[in-house]
């Protein structure tokens, strides 16, 4: 029994950002897997992969620009990730 509102939020905000990954689903933008995109959401999970939707030409020109900086901080994720720093030593 959830017994105040702090308790009910994180509740309720474990059931709804807790949605399994999609295996094997395309991508909604090739060659960048972290890339966000609106999703509908079914009983067991993500049911479709909505997709960028239509763009217009200024959108699709800030798309293209800011893509190689997206994919170059995707790989930096992942290196950081698969390779961590060592942890410091405290005093």
């Amino acid at each position: 029994m959830v017994r105040s509102v702090t308790a009910h939020h994180r509740w309720w905000g474990r059931r709804l950002t807790m949605v399994p990954v999609v295996i094997g689903a395309p991508q909604v933008v090739p060659g960048s897997p972290f890339f966000a995109s609106k999703v509908l959401l079914g009983p067991q999970g993500v049911a479709k992969v909505l997709g960028l939707g239509e763009l217009d030409a200024f959108e699709k020109a800030a798309f293209e620009t800011m893509l190689p900086e997206l994919k170059s901080q995707i790989a930096k994720g992942v290196d950081f990730v698969l390779s961590p720093p060592a942890p410091v030593a405290s005093a």
